[in-house]
């Protein structure tokens, strides 16, 4: 099982480097919340990259983690920002995202130090991520122009994911206590689900490129 996982982390480093491409070549055909969520997929990718460079190697990259989880934290976050501001919703998320931002830096201070995995930090970060994904989730329903549809989709991707992230880092000093196996079987279900989210991004991404350049030609 602890293979298995492996094997497939190495297939989710390509992805997300396949997923970065995709990013920056469809970036100036998107829309503000899309070249939002584009640039969060550039920066999985280069950090996935990165760390698993680094474990290759046998270095500790917890330190990125710290990182990562910060800017993955104000990047979503002005991506549901750019949704609310296109639905013409106010929602406090720059002053939530702040106090979660302080609050993950904290941790990193005092409790959780930057050689170490910051799972208190990582799991507040996918609970707050959770809230807006809902929010946003629910007020998506009555709406059925092709922009929000793919928004959907991509909210509905982050969901999951973020869900499945909450349970295994809450818990994941508990997780932790058990054999290698159980433990590896519970980390190859959230990698599972990663795989499966950004393949779904990476799809949301290239149609709304392709809508855009379609619109613009037939516009011409």
């Amino acid at each position: 099982m602890v293979e298995l996982y492996l094997e497939l982390s190495s297939y989710g480093v390509y992805l997300s480097v396949l997923l970065s491409i995709i990013g920056i070549v469809a970036y100036r055909k998107l829309g503000p919340a899309m070249k939002v969520f584009s640039i969060y997929l550039i920066v999985s990718g280069a950090f996935e990259l990165v760390t698993f460079a680094l474990s290759m190697k046998q270095q500790n990259n917890l330190q990125w983690l710290h990182l990562y989880t910060l800017l993955e934290l104000i990047l979503l976050s002005s991506f549901f920002h750019c949704v609310f501001m296109r639905m013409k919703l106010k929602y406090p998320i720059k002053t939530v995202t702040g106090i979660i931002l302080i609050l993950c830096v904290l941790n990193s201070i005092l409790l959780q130090p930057l050689h170490s995995f910051n799972s208190y930090a990582a799991s507040l970060v996918s609970l707050t991520l959770i809230v807006y994904c809902i929010l946003t989730f629910y007020h998506l329903l009555d709406r059925d122009d092709a922009e929000y549809k793919m928004i959907r989709w991509i909210v509905s991707g982050l969901l999951l994911y973020q869900m499945t992230s909450f349970i295994v880092m809450a818990f994941s000093n508990i997780l932790s206590q058990f054999d290698i196996e159980v433990d590896a079987i519970v980390w190859l279900i959230r990698l599972i689900i990663m795989l499966i989210t950004k393949a779904l991004f990476g799809y949301i991404i290239l149609v709304a490129a392709f809508s855009s350049r379609k619109q613009i030609y037939n516009r011409g």
